[in-house]
């Protein structure tokens, strides 16, 4: 008996040390809605779309008032992939003809995509997104970096506060990628 509570007692503890309390969510997005942009008609190949972030399966955090993380989460589904499937019914919907006989040819990297919700007050739940997108029509080459932070107040610190926050981030990347790709010469 008393070895029994000694490896429940030294599991406890271990737990607590090496930080293994803290958990984590899978989180699923709505299908994506085009709105259609109305932008002037182009052709474009999307060549190539690349996902650098740092840590590629945490999209959202929830920390304490010391900066610990007490739960993350996760995307269900893998964000390129989500937002290549998003960007490409966009396009469609705002007039752009994927492929062509001389098409822009377009390269993107998700340089940034992150949420974290922290206290009670203010601004709690806070967001970042960052893309650069490389535009190659003919012997002219334009890049541009996106820059997308966002931020709203919720009463409580809860994963389903994720869920709505995250699908308007991703629904923001996809349509100023859309005009900054389309409006590019």
């Amino acid at each position: 008996m008393r070895v029994a509570i000694f490896v429940v007692l030294m599991l406890c503890i271990g737990l607590n040390l090496t930080g293994c309390a803290s958990s984590s969510s899978v989180l699923s997005l709505p299908s994506y809605t085009p709105v259609g942009l109305n932008l002037t008609q182009k052709e474009i190949s999307i060549n190539s779309i690349t996902d650098t972030r740092a840590n590629k399966s945490i999209i959202a955090t929830i920390t304490d008032s010391k900066g610990s993380v007490e739960h993350s989460v996760i995307m269900a589904e893998d964000l390129k992939q989500t937002f290549a499937k998003a960007l490409q019914m966009e396009l469609k919907s705002s007039n752009a003809i994927l492929g062509g006989q001389n098409p822009s040819i377009v390269d993107i990297e998700i340089i940034e995509f992150s949420a974290n919700l922290s206290g009670y007050s203010g601004q709690n739940l806070q967001g970042k997104s960052k893309l650069k997108i490389k535009i190659k029509n003919g012997d002219t080459i334009i890049t541009k970096t996106i820059s997308q932070p966002q931020s709203k107040y919720t009463p409580l610190p809860r994963v389903s506060a994720f869920q709505p926050f995250i699908t308007d981030m991703l629904n923001d990347m996809v349509r100023v990628t859309t005009r900054a790709i389309l409006a590019a010469n």
